[in-house]
């Protein structure tokens, strides 16, 4: 035993004198290429492209306060700052919006290229910026010019992730920017997809059986006085569904963008409900999570700028928060902003598409996608006067795509692809110092529609509805879904002045949470069509409980409504479970101890106790139970991953 515990040991021994320096590389390695992603929070930099010294103190926190003398200065700072923490956030992004992802991650990722190459975000961001206001171009001329600072400076210093994949980036351009802009646009979008499987449910269970679904709605395509089911065609064929929606959902899942939102919340509480006596506006996106974050919160202080908030890595401009005279935050309208239209081909010419009663030929072009280690590959990209043709999305072709191939013609259209100047719009509400001069800033935001509430220092409180929302060709605005040219040829958007508005209103707090604003704003009508499918009102109708129920209103109450475990939905279905159960007799201890429970259970969704666990299983199994046996599998799966479809009008 002895002789065998030596040889052990010299064996050991041999191993550790071969493997040590080898791991003392690895690890030095490591913490320099790791350390290349953190740069000095103190001293003193030497640039190009400032006017005058800029101060930079960072908190407890490691939030960065600017401070410059022009608005110059500070857009510049503002872009080197980005660039210094979130380069590699920010250059995959562009990559992806302009649909040159392959050239750095290769031919699993080409299917992505060739959808924002079809969407074209890339295209459309070089006709915006030679549309913007003058002030816009300068103040993205100033940001880039910074970003570009920051990549020269370092260039031989850059974050971990441009040495593991061996590139370097290129020089930021002003239309980068918008490119992100609109990228954030397009992942809050999901009326593409739901138009979809709204679709594929009639598809597949009829026009009667899908408007049980949704009950209380009042979509005239589920009103079966209003159309004949025998002559009904519904208008996304399975071909599309087979390419464009699969190939946006599978780019959402790689990057991890969920489009089961958990929704977003903002409330604001009058002066008269305040425990300070000013308002309190609180406010939570809820984009989805990542690493790093979306959102990059600075402090920014010019001769004429002096706002703090959250801004976008990659986009100038504090999207949310606060200067000296106002606040603001933000949630999503849930604004049906996009429509496919099926084009009918030519009889005579197979090439053209019907469009206004007349023959066109699309307007084509060609883009070269570079793929890393593959060479080049050339797609072709139609456009026509309905929009761009997404139905030549080809999931796993290579070499582009060939009209034949299909016998549907489908155009995408969507605000997103409308001229706006957000740029503009976010640089005057940060300087806004009233409700007018807000409002005012407001007219210039497009996409995606978006609730925007309002305090400020003189006991005011605000909500405006913002965004561009299209007025379809119908006198019914509920016509939406018809597959016909005439029905979703969009004339015009709502004007600003009609849009949904409140101010100072009499319950002395505004709140918003994805739902209707036909529901909660009482003093102003309108019959315009906004949207078909808004959140579940749970989460509305909790922070209205919360907020009605309380004299005055403090930070730590917001906090703790903000942190709330408590949904209204899960206490009614509750009572629904132990109503149900009522006159049973039921043998199953088990079974007991759950109805028990549940008819105690006040809805607050504890991860520390059991009965949440209880209503989860029981949610799931009750809407697989309830739909997959006749949706079948791939229709269930598809109709469950948005979560509002599920929910919205099943009504507490």
């Amino acid at each position: 035993m002895y002789l065998l515990m030596k040889k052990i040991l010299k064996t050991l021994t041999g191993i550790l004198i071969i493997t040590l320096p080898l791991l003392i590389t690895l690890i030095l390695i490591f913490n320099n290429l790791s350390g290349k992603s953190f740069y000095e929070n103190s001293g003193v930099i030497k640039t190009n492209g400032l006017k005058g010294e800029v101060k930079i103190y960072f908190d407890s926190y490691g939030v960065p306060h600017i401070f410059s003398q022009s608005d110059h200065d500070a857009y510049f700072t503002m872009g080197y700052l980005h660039a210094r923490d979130r380069l590699w956030q920010m250059d995959i992004s562009r990559r992806a919006a302009e649909g040159r992802l392959a050239e750095i991650l290769g031919k699993e990722v080409l299917k992505y290229d060739k959808l924002f190459r079809t969407i074209g975000i890339n295209r459309f961001a070089y006709y915006w910026y030679r549309n913007i206001s003058p002030l816009s171009v300068s103040i993205l001329e100033s940001y880039s010019q910074g970003v570009n600072r920051f990549i020269e400076d370092n260039y031989n210093n850059l974050p971990v992730e441009f040495d593991a994949l061996s590139y370097k980036p290129e020089p930021w351009k002003p239309e980068h920017s918008l490119m992100i802009a609109r990228m954030m646009a397009w992942e809050l979008n999901i009326a593409w997809f739901t138009d979809w499987i709204i679709g594929s449910l009639v598809n597949k269970v009829g026009v009667e059986k899908t408007s049980e679904i949704f009950p209380d709605t009042s979509i005239s395509l589920f009103k079966k006085e209003n159309i004949d089911t025998n002559e009904f065609s519904l208008s996304f064929p399975s071909s599309f569904a087979a390419d464009f929606l699969k190939l946006n959902l599978d780019f959402r899942n790689y990057f991890g963008i969920s489009l089961s939102h958990t929704g977003s919340n903002s409330w604001v509480v009058s002066s008269a409900k305040s425990a300070y006596g000013k308002p309190i506006l609180c406010n939570d996106p809820h984009l989805f999570l990542s690493a790093p974050s979306k959102w990059y919160e600075l402090h920014v202080k010019s001769d004429s700028l002096d706002a703090r908030g959250m801004s976008i890595a990659g986009v100038p401009g504090i999207v949310i928060g606060n200067n000296r005279h106002i606040a603001w935050g933000l949630t999503n309208l849930m604004c049906d902003d996009n429509d496919f239209v099926i084009l009918r081909r030519d009889s005579s010419e197979s090439r053209k598409y019907i469009w206004g009663g007349k023959s066109h030929y699309p307007d084509s072009l060609i883009e070269k996608i570079f793929v890393k280690d593959s060479g080049e590959v050339l797609l072709t990209v139609r456009q026509t006067l309905a929009g761009t043709l997404i139905s030549d999305v080809d999931l796993n072709g290579i070499d582009g795509f060939n009209y034949r191939q299909r016998d549907e013609l489908i155009a995408f259209r969507w605000t997103g692809f409308e001229l706006s100047d957000e740029v503009l719009c976010f640089y005057r509400i940060n300087k806004s110092s009233d409700w007018k001069s807000f409002r005012d800033a407001l007219k210039y935001f497009c996409a995606p529609a978006q609730n925007f509430l309002y305090a400020d220092t003189n006991g005011n409180i605000g909500y405006q509805c913002a965004g561009k929302i299209p007025i379809r060709n119908t006198d019914d605005p509920n016509n939406f879904m018809y597959p016909t040219e005439f029905e979703l040829t969009w004339k015009g958007f709502i004007d600003f002045e009609k849009l949904p508005s409140l101010f100072n209103t009499s319950e002395e707090y505004i709140l918003t949470a994805n739902t209707d604003p036909a529901e909660w704003i009482k003093n102003q009508d309108y019959n315009f069509y906004i949207s078909y499918l808004w959140e579940p009102s749970s989460r509305f109708n909790r922070i209205n409980e919360f907020l009605s129920k309380q004299v005055l209103i403090d930070n730590d109450e917001c906090a703790l409504l903000q942190n709330d475990p408590n949904s209204p939905y899960a206490r009614m279905l509750a009572t629904y479970i132990t109503e149900a159960y009522k006159d049973v007799n039921e043998a199953d201890q088990r079974v007991n101890w759950c109805l028990g429970k549940f008819s105690q259970f006040n809805g607050e969704l504890k991860s520390d106790e059991s009965i949440p666990s209880v209503y989860g299983a029981f949610l799931v199994f009750l809407i697989k139970n309830t739909f997959e046996d006749e949706l079948g599998k791939d229709v269930f799966n598809n109709f469950i991953t948005v979560q509002n479809i599920l929910t919205v009008h099943w009504r507490e």
